[in-house]
Parts: structure tokens; sequence; C-alpha cells
């Protein structure tokens, strides 16, 4: 039954993430790449160049993420309690309701359902509006920082407080790349359908470039310490299933970055000489790609983070 536990969680885990991105990331890619308010190319309005159909797309796939991520969450608690149930035989309460996990889960519940609540009331209502899209960002950032009290760090002793940040930065930074990615998706779709203006592709594309360098850097900046906290030894990296499934994120990390570097480089070609032949006929597969593999990474880390640190691990062998 714990093993069944374990898998249950291990996929609502990767759900849960795929999620988080769609949410978070949905924002940081309007704030930080779409920026509706803003007008362009001498003073084209952005309403223009940004039609309702995209915008409505792009906050539907932000709230539909944030609903679904609530859902998620709560439905990870009630996985807890049933095992513990099964386990103890007994009902786990009052105990259970004083624990960091339940108290956390709940908070981070509630959070969640409010940030997409206002994406759903609200953003999609007035999506050119600037300040509504930084409301949006200000009310996620209570939700994103409960998220400190549900990771491996908080239940240690040493550096606590620094890793539950780092923690918090790394899963930031992953879901503004893994989000931007999935609204590629969606822009190339809407291209297709001929439901957005066809010059929007690679416009698009070479703004969230320099935003995807700027997410990867903070994604590497921010995991390294988190990965020599917690496997100190070269046994650690390849002698437990913690170090093993870290290899595994960072082989599929590796192959993310090929296929984004490719990306990148059809984008300057198409800058360079105009050639849109790249652009238009490989990207979409690279993106495709690239977002099966960030997919899978994000169901390796979520495994990942139901095991305990190989640093504990050595400790109880040694």
């Amino acid at each position: 039954m714990a093993g069944i536990a374990d898998f249950l969680d291990s996929l609502i885990g990767g759900f849960a993430l795929i999620c988080y991105s769609l949410t978070i990331g949905g924002l940081f890619w309007g704030l930080f790449v779409l920026r509706p308010w803003l007008s362009e190319d001498g003073g084209q309005r952005a309403e223009d160049r940004y039609n309702a159909v995209l915008l409505q797309k792009t906050v539907t796939l932000i709230y539909k993420g944030g609903f679904l991520l609530a859902a998620a969450q709560l439905f990870k608690i009630i996985l807890k309690i049933w095992l513990m149930t099964a386990v103890l035989e007994r009902w786990p309460f009052p105990e259970f309701a004083g624990t960091t996990q339940f108290i956390g889960g709940i908070v981070r519940t509630i959070l969640t359902v409010f940030l997409a609540g206002y994406c759903y009331q609200t953003l999609s209502k007035n999506p050119f509006s600037r300040m509504h899209w930084i409301t949006a960002v200000v009310v996620a950032l209570p939700m994103i920082i409960s998220g400190a009290w549900l990771v491996h760090a908080a239940g240690r002793f040493e550096n606590q407080f620094i890793l539950m940040a780092l923690t918090v930065i790394h899963q930031l930074a992953a879901a503004a790349w893994i989000g931007g990615i999935f609204q590629l998706v969606n822009l190339w779709l809407l291209r297709q359908s001929k439901q957005v203006p066809a010059e929007l592709w690679p416009f698009l594309l070479r703004r969230f470039s320099r935003f995807g360098i700027a997410s990867v850097a903070v994604i590497l900046i921010s995991g390294l310490p988190i990965a020599l906290q917690y496997i100190d030894t070269w046994n650690g990296l390849i002698g437990t299933g913690y170090g093993n499934l870290l290899m595994v994120k960072i082989t599929l990390l590796s192959m993310a970055l090929g296929f984004a570097w490719l990306n990148k480089s059809a984008v300057q070609e198409y800058g360079v000489s105009g050639n849109s032949y790249a652009l238009n006929n490989r990207v979409p597969y690279y993106i495709e790609a690239e977002t099966f593999v960030l997919v899978t990474l994000l169901f390796t880390a979520a495994s990942l983070a139901s095991q305990p640190p190989a640093i504990d691990i050595s400790s109880l062998t040694a």
C-alpha cells in the first residue's frame, strides 16, 4: 500500500508542477514577454497587435492551471490522510492537523483558489491592463511563498531557511521557463488556425528567447547549492535513489536545453537573413519535443521530492 501511495503522490506531484507552471509561468509570460499594455511599432495600439483571442486563451491557461493546482494540492492531503489511516489503522486527526504538511497544504490550496479566482473574475476581463497583471502577480506571491513549507528543506535543521528560499526560487524559475513553453505551444496552435497574426510567432519567440535564458540561469544558480547540500559524496550521487533521480533530472534538463538552443539559433537566423523556413517548419517540432522533455522532467522532479536526500541516507547507513 505504501508503494501505491508513493506512486500516486509522485503522479499527483508531477501534475501539480505542470499546473503550477501553467499558472505562474503564464503570469510571467504576460508580464515580461507578452506585455499587452505596450504599444509597438511607432504607436500601433496593443489591441491591434494582440487580439482578444490571444489574450483570452493566455489568461484561460492561467486560471485553469490555478484551479487544477488547488485540486491537486487538496488531493495530496487526502492521499496522506488515507495512507496514515490505513497504516495506523485509526483516524490521524487531531495530530495530523498540527503538522506543517497539513497546514501548509491547506493554506496553499486556499491561496491558489484565490489567485485563480482573481484571474478568472478580473484579469480575464481586463487582459490589456498592466495594473491587473501586476496585481495578479502580487496576489500570487503568498501562494508562491507558501510552497516553501512543503519542500524537503522545511524538515531540516541545518540551513533550513536558505534551502527553503533556494527551492522556491528554483521552482519559480522552472515554472517561468516551462510555463512560457506552454504558452508558445498555445501561440503556435492559434497561428495555425489563423486566429492571431502570423508575425506574432517570430516576434514573441524572440522576446521569449531572452526571458528563457534568464530563467535557465536562475534554475542553474539556485539548483547547484541545493544539490551540493543534499548530496555530499559521489556515492550519494550514483548509489542512492535520490542521486539517481537527480542524474535523470540533469539529463532531461540537458536535452531540453539542447532543443532550446535549436530554437534560439532559428530565431537568430531569422533575425539576420529573414529566412522563416526553420522558424515555421522546424521550431514548432523542437518546441513539441522540448515540451515533452520538460513534462517528463516535472514528473521526475516530483519523484525526487518524495525521496529522502542522499545525505540523509548516508547518515542512516554510516
